[in-house]
């Protein structure tokens, strides 16, 4: 698979996804855009769902890649730190949060949120094996988490993102404050 012609497409995609709502954009209009042809399209996304959900996780892969190392040793005093993680990422792409919450699919986007949390979830529980853990509660976290984090970073974006990703990071440590295997 090409990279740069995927690469292409997905920025295509954002850019028209700025000025039209996603119900409203369609894949030739992507192609030609991405100055690819629509086979080539096709072949890396098939929907611009999928397009979508790419848009999301290469922030999250982002936030992901930077936060897994604290995961593995995660204590209370670590709350603050990932959560400062989380709001420099959605800062340093705040274009692409605007977007995708101004023209985006927001169930989508809370989806993708679910699987980033149940991947960090798991991250968390394998280094407690001694433990044992529901799946029925692990999922009614994951739903919580994504659904708090979406609305709040949907408010902080219409607020034009006054508070900084620190202050981001010291409310929603206080809100969760840490203790999210206590609660399983």
């Amino acid at each position: 698979m090409d990279d740069d012609s995927a690469m292409r497409c997905q920025q295509a995609f954002i850019r028209l996804l700025a000025d039209t709502p996603l119900a409203s954009v369609r894949m030739a209009e992507v192609a030609t855009a991405a100055g690819v042809s629509r086979p080539t399209l096709y072949r890396h996304f098939h929907s611009k769902e999928q397009l979508f959900r790419a848009a999301v996780d290469s922030m999250f892969e982002q936030f992901y890649d930077q936060a897994e190392p604290y995961l593995t040793q995660y204590e209370d005093s670590l709350a603050l730190a990932l959560n400062f993680l989380a709001s420099s990422v959605a800062f340093q792409h705040r274009p692409l949060i605007e977007t995708l919450l101004r023209h985006g699919d927001d169930q989508l986007f809370v989806s993708q949120m679910r699987k980033y949390f149940a991947r960090m979830l798991g991250t968390l529980i394998r280094h407690q094996p001694e433990r044992r853990f529901r799946q029925i509660d692990l999922d009614l976290i994951t739903a919580m988490l994504a659904g708090a984090c979406f609305y709040a970073l949907r408010e902080w974006v219409a607020n034009g993102m006054q508070q900084t990703p620190h202050e981001m990071a010291r409310v929603l440590a206080h809100v969760f404050n840490g203790q999210l295997l206590a609660l399983v």
